[in-house]
């Protein structure tokens, strides 16, 4: 018997979709439409909204002395156990996070991929270029952001050291008040 292969692929947050890859089988090819994960539909649904909560975290993220997050080294406890180092958002941080994903700002794409084109690296690298960024761009950069602070929460620390967050909340205030 011939052995068959299999084709995976990304379907949802939550779910794949495992194909055989041979002549009669179909192919069923993932959306590429940037649709928003976890988030509040009667929140996301509100573009201007949207738009507003990132704006209204500004003054709140660059307030001076603001603590992004606290990290606590590994250190020993003592009889050959080590406690784990760790990294802890602030509540302000906790808050920005948690708002991002509940107006829909985390959307449904090949991040990882899209991180790496010259668009992803742009976006996310290039001081200036933020300023022109439309709505799917802010979008495509704090999905990133956001993707990227599941592994730990330290990335959203260094993107906001690096001062991208707060290039995001201005545009995002920028393309608000071009809506009124």
């Amino acid at each position: 018997m011939a052995a068959s292969s299999l084709t995976v692929s990304h379907r949802s947050p939550t779910s794949w979709a495992v194909t055989p890859n041979h002549p009669g089988a179909a192919i069923r090819t993932h959306q590429t439409e940037l649709k928003p994960v976890f988030h509040d539909p009667e929140k996301a649904a509100d573009r201007q909204a949207a738009l507003a909560v990132l704006a209204s975290h500004l003054p709140i993220l660059t307030a001076p002395g603001l603590v992004f997050g606290i990290s606590a080294p590994a250190r020993s406890a003592g009889d050959g156990v080590t406690e784990m180092g760790y990294f802890s958002l602030g509540p302000e941080a906790a808050a920005f996070m948690a708002d991002v994903y509940a107006y829909g700002w985390v959307r449904d794409f090949d991040w990882m991929s899209w991180s790496h084109t010259l668009e992803g690296r742009c976006l996310l690298h290039d001081p200036t270029a933020l300023e022109a960024a439309n709505e799917e761009g802010l979008a495509r950069v704090l999905t990133v952001c956001m993707r990227q602070a599941h592994w730990g929460s330290e990335d959203l620390d260094d993107r906001f050291r690096e001062g991208l967050l707060t290039r995001l909340m201005e545009r995002a205030a920028t393309l608000c008040r071009s809506c009124n």
